[in-house]
């Protein structure tokens, strides 16, 4: 099984309500922590941060924040981490 972290559009609209659908795949369990940042680098949202089973996880962005309110429209970007290899980010742009 081939590890793999992608981001199933690299646009979304919130005026649609569009969802963000992250999927990632890891051959061993281990811990992963996915956290949304804008392009200053703070930290807008985390998504997802717990040990994840071997296999293919889904997780989904609605472009809120961690109070649950639309971020602006903007440049994001999406980090994935784990225990077990390097850092990975990816970008996503927000519209409305």
């Amino acid at each position: 099984m081939k590890e793999y972290f992608s981001i199933d559009r690299n646009r979304l609209d919130l005026s649609r309500g569009d969802l963000a659908s992250i999927r990632f795949s890891l051959q061993e369990s281990q811990d992963v922590k996915i956290q949304i940042y804008n392009v200053a680098g703070e930290l807008v949202k985390e998504l997802y941060h717990q040990q994840a089973p071997a296999g293919q996880v889904d997780v989904s962005w609605d472009g809120k924040d961690a109070s649950n309110r639309n971020v602006n429209s903007g440049l994001y970007l999406v980090m994935f981490n784990r225990s077990k290899g390097a850092p990975i980010v990816k970008k996503l742009l927000v519209i409305h």
